[in-house]
């Protein structure tokens, strides 16, 4: 292979297939706006100057990989005031986002009147409402994030053992 080819292949293996794809368009056919353009716009030493524009669609996903469906509570846990689950979560997070994205922590269950989350680098406390913790550095790093949360739920007074629903709602928001 020439290097000249060879330095061709190399760029069109960096490029997407829709950059692929658009890149052949512009170069292949010149649009009919362009083509009935009136003298002088769009030109330069007589030839045709195309002027293409791309975005990228912001991308904020959650993918929950473990979650307890169902919180467990035995005797013991009603004597000591609180269920600990060392890893009780892990999700898979996909972002582009350059000014950064949180994570919201809701409870939903009167089962539980409070949660510590672990494995966000700083405890996170969430007292009977909503709470969110911020990741701004994501300016510098956008891709793929998995989480290992851990929780230690804090019982209701009224708790009795038994099974009970997932108590926590985990949503993510812009930063």
């Amino acid at each position: 292979m020439n290097p000249i080819a060879r330095r061709r292949a190399l760029a069109a293996s960096r490029m997407s297939v829709a950059g692929i794809a658009l890149a052949f368009l512009v170069a292949a056919a010149p649009s009919a706006a362009m083509a009935q353009a009136p003298a002088g716009a769009g030109t330069r030493a007589g030839g045709v100057t195309h002027v293409v524009h791309f975005s990228v669609p912001p991308i904020l996903k959650m993918r929950t990989v473990r979650e307890p469906g169902q919180l467990r509570v035995t005797e013991r846990d009603v004597a000591a005031g609180f269920v600990s689950l060392d890893e009780g979560v892990e999700m898979e997070i996909l972002t582009n986002l350059r000014g950064g994205y949180g994570v919201q922590f809701q409870l939903r269950h009167p089962v539980v009147r409070g949660v510590e989350v672990s494995g966000l680098g700083a405890p996170v406390r969430v007292e009977g409402a909503v709470s969110t913790v911020s990741f701004p550095e994501n300016a510098s790093r956008p891709g793929r994030r998995t989480l290992m949360l851990g929780f230690r739920l804090r019982l209701a007074d009224h708790v009795a053992p038994g099974v009970y629903a997932w108590p926590v709602d985990m949503v993510l928001v812009r930063g």
